[in-house]
């Protein structure tokens, strides 16, 4: 009798696990998942008209692949930043540049897309050496597949060479390293 009891109770307890997991039509329910992408790729100026603020400088498109907890992913991140401050996050032999606006796009390894934008960064730019450093935070908006619905907060860190810079329409392209970090939240 006490080995029915207990093997009741066991089956009472799965039950029920399997019931939390479930929404009301059986389907399995996500839970938050944490989303770490170290990737690398290039940047080139985005079209004219992505310069929102008419201050001569478009965005950049920065195209990458990387690798993280769904597999392979690309990126691809738009944004724009403002003409140069007086170093405030930066060393001061670097030029600062505060974020204006800025998205991106994941997609993960079976075609699921990860949507977002970035609301604040800035970017730190040594112009002798011609690299900069970027960090950058924002928030999921959407997705699709499995990702649909999601929300959660990002940051990216970015370590960029540049290929050339010139101060004609901010023209500037090279390649770059960084890491995405989010926490998903899955509706």
């Amino acid at each position: 009798m006490r080995i029915q009891v207990i093997i009741q109770s066991v089956f009472l307890v799965v039950l029920f696990a399997v019931q939390l997991g479930c929404d009301s039509d059986g389907n399995a329910q996500q839970v938050n998942s944490e989303l770490n992408i170290l990737f690398s790729g290039t940047f080139v100026p985005a079209p004219a008209n992505t310069d929102t603020i008419d201050d001569g400088r478009p965005a950049s498109l920065r195209t990458y692949q990387g690798q993280g907890e769904f597999g392979n992913s690309n990126i691809t991140i738009l944004d724009e930043f403002a003409q140069p401050i007086p170093p405030a996050n930066c060393p001061l032999d670097n030029l600062e540049f505060d974020l204006v606006q800025g998205s991106f796009v994941i997609r993960v390894n079976n075609g699921d897309l990860l949507l977002g934008t970035i609301e604040s960064g800035f970017s730190c730019f040594d112009p002798v050496a011609r690299r900069s450093e970027i960090f950058e935070e924002g928030i999921i908006t959407d997705g699709t597949g499995q990702f649909a619905g999601a929300s959660g907060v990002v940051e990216i860190s970015t370590n960029s060479i540049f290929q050339n810079t010139t101060a004609v329409d901010g023209f500037a392209s090279g390649g770059s390293t960084g890491e995405f970090n989010s926490t998903i939240e899955f509706p």
